[in-house]
């Protein structure tokens, strides 16, 4: 029989209670309960937070959501313990000014995590690239992200080309994984590039406002805000902007994955452009990624590029704007008007 909701609630708790005095002792700690999982709060400001098993294996919003606890609290000292994704919550933790500790659990025992390196970003074959116009004489963008070419209409994955095994570029045109392998079998015989223009044409009629709700125009709203932010970067107080990938590829276009994009503000600076929509509890420490990212390819010091979360208006949760002031360098936060759908995705 499948463990109930509550059922798994009180196992994280008593794993949590059973961990902390595994690696602290009999300490007096108050239990709080929070969406994420299990956490405890001590009188002297330190907090205790364990995720579910099924929220630890996500690993997105783990940080955020038990750093906005413990800001909201007031505490002085946060310890994270986590089954998985250590190594890279480590790494986003170091980006905030309260002090957090990542740990991962081994056993019954809790090993203190170290910062995991960013990964490295893999290369874009020439061949590949020379391929760009495939994309955008059908009408896609072509976005260059882990090492591909992403045709994307208004930020959805349409097609993308890569290298095949034998190192010449391939077309696969679908949305998504499974709908590029059936797209395989229908169109069998069929051209490439004609096919790819029929489905360029079908998104863009189904993405656009006042169109029933449809899986076109429910996915990755977050790179169709991007798309949007970069074709009207005064929307987001930038001069100019080009889209940058996320430090971690997401695993399908239902993972959240917020839209980076960089360039210049209106003074000329550097900034670093991180779109969202809906309250993400994994916005804040996903965009100190990419600023960490964008520095290092830029050749940069983090603090001297200015960090700006997009996002529409009523999404500026309290919780976002906590967590984008307890960064090391600060995050601003611009609101962009509630019918940016209907702008035009072309530069103005």
């Amino acid at each position: 029989m499948p463990e109930r909701p509550e059922q798994r609630t009180l196992l994280t708790e008593a794993k949590l209670h059973a961990l902390v005095r595994s690696g602290w002792g009999d300490v007096d700690a108050a239990p709080a309960s929070l969406p994420l999982g299990a956490a405890l709060r001590s009188p002297d400001g330190t907090g205790w937070v364990l995720p579910t098993p099924e929220r630890a294996r996500a690993g997105y919003g783990i940080l955020g959501g038990a750093l906005g606890w413990a800001l909201r609290e007031g505490l002085d000292r946060l310890h994270l313990l986590v089954d998985e994704h250590a190594g890279t919550l480590a790494r986003q933790a170091a980006e905030f000014t309260l002090p957090v500790t990542v740990w991962r659990v081994e056993g019954t025992a809790p090993v203190e995590a170290a910062p995991e390196p960013l990964p490295p970003e893999p290369v874009l074959a020439p061949e590949v690239l020379a391929m760009a116009s495939t994309l955008t004489e059908a009408g896609a963008d072509a976005v260059p992200e882990h090492g591909r070419l992403i045709g994307e209409v208004l930020g959805l994955e349409v097609a993308r080309i890569e290298a095949g095994p034998d190192g010449t570029p391939r077309l696969a045109v679908g949305v998504g994984r499974y709908e590029r392998e059936l797209h395989d079998e229908r169109h069998l015989g069929a051209p490439p590039v004609a096919v790819l223009a029929q489905a360029v044409a079908t998104v863009r009629e189904l993405r656009r406002p006042g169109v029933p709700a449809h899986t076109a125009n429910q996915l990755a709203t977050e790179r169709w805000l991007r798309t949007i932010v970069i074709a009207h970067p005064e929307l987001a107080g930038a001069a100019g902007l080009e889209p940058v990938p996320p430090v971690k590829e997401p695993e399908g276009l239902s993972e959240r994955a917020p839209a980076a994009a960089t360039g210049t503000d209106a003074e000329g600076h550097p900034v670093v452009v991180v779109c969202s929509a809906g309250v993400d509890l994994g916005l804040v420490p996903a965009a100190a990624d990419a600023r960490l990212a964008t520095a290092v390819r830029l050749g940069l010091e983090p603090g001297e590029l200015r960090l700006i979360l997009a996002v529409p208006a009523g999404d500026d949760h309290p919780v976002t704007r906590r967590l984008a002031a307890g960064l090391r360098e600060p995050a601003e936060i611009v609101t962009v008007p509630a019918g940016w759908r209907a702008l035009s995705s072309s530069p103005a």
